[in-house]
C-alpha cells in the first residue's frame, strides 16, 4: 500500500450560530458570489460551502436541532473555527499511523465517491481534523456536500 500523504487543504469550517447573518456578512465583506447550500439530517447541520481566491474553500455550518454535536459544540466553545479538511492518499495509511501513535480516530462516513475519519481534539492539540479520501479513481478536486 502506498505511504499516506496529504494532497491539499480541501477546506476551512466555521460553527456560527445565525448561518444566514454570517453569509450576509461575507458576502459583502469578502464578495462572495456563488455557493452551494447543504444540510446533514442525520447529524443535525446546515450549511453553505463557497470558494475564496483560488480555489480554496470555505465553509459556514450551523446546528439545526438543539441535540446535534454542533449544537454541543456552540455552547462550550462558542462561534468560530470548527474543523479543517484535508484531502490524503491512504486514510486506512493515516488511519494506522495516528493510532499507532496514541491518537484518538473516528471513522466518518463511508460513500460511492469519498471516505473520512476524523483526529479527536482532545489529545490533539485541541483541533478537530477531518481527513478526506476521494474514492474513484481519475477525479479531480471533488465537491463535498456534507461538512
Amino acid at each position: 500500500m502506498n505511504e499516506p500523504k496529504v494532497l491539499r487543504v480541501d477546506h476551512v469550517a466555521a460553527a456560527v450560530r445565525d448561518l444566514e447573518r454570517t453569509l450576509e456578512v461575507f458576502r459583502e465583506i469578502f464578495g462572495i458570489g456563488d455557493f452551494r447550500r447543504f444540510e446533514n439530517d442525520r447529524d443535525g447541520f446546515r450549511g453553505v460551502v463557497f470558494s475564496l481566491g483560488s480555489g480554496s474553500r470555505f465553509e459556514l455550518i450551523s446546528p439545526t436541532r438543539p441535540d446535534s454535536f454542533l449544537s454541543r459544540f456552540l455552547s462550550e466553545r462558542g462561534e468560530g473555527l470548527h474543523h479543517v479538511t484535508l484531502e490524503v492518499t491512504n486514510l486506512d495509511g493515516f488511519i494506522a499511523k495516528l493510532e499507532s501513535l496514541g491518537f484518538r480516530v473516528l471513522r466518518g462516513r463511508q460513500t460511492a465517491s469519498y471516505r473520512e475519519a476524523f483526529i479527536h481534539p482532545v489529545g490533539f492539540f485541541g483541533m478537530l481534523i477531518q481527513l478526506t479520501e476521494r474514492v474513484s479513481a481519475g477525479e479531480g478536486p471533488r465537491e463535498r456536500s456534507e461538512g
